[in-house]
């Protein structure tokens, strides 16, 4: 067995510790149990291994919501990520990373 050592923003952390007090579990075991389903093999009708993709797992453990109706209304086809940062930068404002870390909130 090894250790990771990981770094999660408070709400993350925060949330970690709900779902596991919910199961009744550490939040180092429902972390590790996450990425074991995330990242491990699953062993189907005998010795035949199947692992299912990280959106599935993270969606069978709440820890993916699909997009509302009314976020997916805003997207613009055809944009590409790149588009969006020019059009950042040329409006003078923050940048895409600088808008996400403000919304993600302080780290460690």
């Amino acid at each position: 067995m090894n250790t990771l050592v990981i770094a999660v923003a408070d709400d993350t952390l925060r949330n970690l510790e709900q779902k596991a007090h919910s199961a009744g579990k550490s939040s180092a075991q429902v972390a590790s149990d996450l990425i074991e389903d995330v990242f491990g093999l699953e062993v189907t009708s005998g010795a035949a291994q199947k692992a299912k993709s990280m959106r599935e797992r993270l969606y069978e453990t709440g820890f993916f919501e699909p997009m509302s109706d009314e976020l997916r209304s805003l997207i613009i086809p055809g944009v590409t990520l790149e588009e969006v940062q020019e059009i950042l930068v040329s409006a003078g404002g923050p940048s895409l990373t600088e808008i996400l870390d403000e919304h993600r909130g302080p780290r460690g």
